[in-house]
């Protein structure tokens, strides 16, 4: 039998004969699911205090937490709270970890959605521009990443470009991302923004 055409470098073996590290990052992705529990019980929280104008369909589809290993090469997290999709019609505030990236918080919309509440998310330009919040402009809905062809900066955008883009694209998509080394800060910032979503869009 030949030799094999694979090599691995020693970078690679030597990760292939430790267990230890696969074994961290395993324990890494279950605290980071039990934090987003937690995430979820604070937008749990507001809803009480602020109640979304869709309350019981918010409540009636209740929330989810996904996992995966490859966006982009990575592994990731995903909370979905409030989650409602349908074949065309998408209203969701997805909150997610990125391995090695960021966490980030997005409100995604389309269909009949995004018709409601767009002129909602047009008044708030202004607020959610000096919150330093992004919008998607990207063509593919489901890339969550937050480079500059995917969500632009409200700051480098001047308002008729941002509302050309929130009446035109057949979704819409804002969002904020925040450093994994801040993470014992992250739930406050991504509650205050959480709120910020759900009131100023009216869902």
């Amino acid at each position: 039998m030949s030799r094999t055409k694979i090599q691995f470098s020693p970078k690679e073996l030597a990760l292939i004969v430790n267990s230890d590290w696969i074994l961290t990052k395993n324990r890494i992705m279950e605290k980071t699911a039990a934090w987003l529990e937690e995430i979820k019980t604070a937008y749990n929280t507001v809803l009480l205090t602020h109640p979304a104008a869709h309350a019981p369909l918010i409540n009636a589809a209740g929330y989810k937490i996904s996992k995966g290993e490859n966006y982009r090469g990575l592994p990731w997290l995903m909370l979905d709270y409030p989650r409602i999709f349908g074949k065309e019609d998408t209203m969701a505030i997805r909150t997610m970890f990125w391995w090695g990236q960021y966490f980030s918080i997005t409100l995604h919309l389309s269909g009949d959605w995004k018709k409601k509440t767009a002129a909602n998310i047009i008044q708030g330009l202004d607020r959610l521009q000096k919150e330093e919040f992004r919008l998607a402009v990207g063509h593919q809905q489901w890339d969550h990443h937050f480079e500059q062809d995917n969500f632009g900066s409200l700051t480098g955008l001047n308002r008729e470009e941002a509302i050309r883009i929130i009446t035109e694209k057949p979704f819409l998509k804002i969002g904020k991302h925040y450093p994994l080394q801040e993470w014992e800060q992250v739930p406050e910032w991504m509650a205050k923004d959480f709120t910020t979503l759900v009131k100023l869009s009216g869902i």
